[in-house]
């Protein structure tokens, strides 16, 4: 299971997801994630449903959010199809918050690579 904890080389960044509570990472319910999820960049036609309701193009989502345009094309997501659940260094989605019935809370933080 990919995203349960693990360390990932993502461009010029490193993506980490473990067990250990983090106050500066996202926490997020891992057995929300699906198992055919990947670990990428935005593409055209994402959306991102937002913590705590609504649901919006990523795009505009980024431009809410006031993220530079230069920036938002090396940001890692987790994705399922077009669907985004997890913007790393960002939000997470409504749809894999931790609630009364989770079990597997995992944290989910981003750090610049220095190779």
């Amino acid at each position: 299971y990919i995203f349960s904890c693990n360390l990932f080389d993502f461009n010029d960044k490193c993506v980490i997801i473990k067990k250990e509570f983090d106050s500066s990472f996202l926490v997020f319910d891992g057995d929300k994630i699906p198992k055919n999820a990947v670990l990428r960049t935005r593409k055209e036609g994402d959306v991102f449903t937002k913590f705590k309701g609504g649901t919006k193009k990523l795009k505009d989502y980024f431009i809410d959010k006031k993220i530079p345009k230069l920036e938002r094309d090396n940001i890692p997501l987790i994705a399922i199809g077009n669907e985004i659940l997890l913007i790393f260094g960002v939000e997470i989605s409504d749809k894999i918050k931790v609630d009364e019935n989770t079990i597997n809370n995992l944290y989910a933080g981003i750090m610049k690579n220095n190779k």
